[in-house]
């Protein structure tokens, strides 16, 4: 889903013309650039600012999803005011 927020275990690779190349980041967050139904639009927008298509990941690298994005149209239940607090319905 856009607004993901994945880490990697290792700098992400991304196929490059002859050969890979290196984003310099671990943290990303999906993306969708364009709506056509004609052209892949999911890309990972790094922290960095750089932003690349999932087709152009070197396959085999691992990732952790860290966050899921809210959607406002579903109420959250229960949630923590802070620290060591107890929960309290919203």
């Amino acid at each position: 889903m856009p607004g993901t927020e994945i880490a990697f275990e290792q700098d992400v690779r991304v196929r490059g013309f002859m050969f890979q190349k290196k984003v310099r980041d671990r943290m990303a967050r999906f993306r969708q650039l364009d709506r056509s139904p004609n052209r892949h639009r999911d890309a990972l927008e790094f922290s960095n600012g750089k932003i690349i298509l999932v087709t152009d990941l070197v396959i085999g690298q691992r990732a952790g999803v860290l966050q899921l994005p809210v959607d406002p149209a579903k109420p959250r239940a229960v949630t923590e005011v802070a620290a060591g607090t107890r929960p309290v319905a919203i």
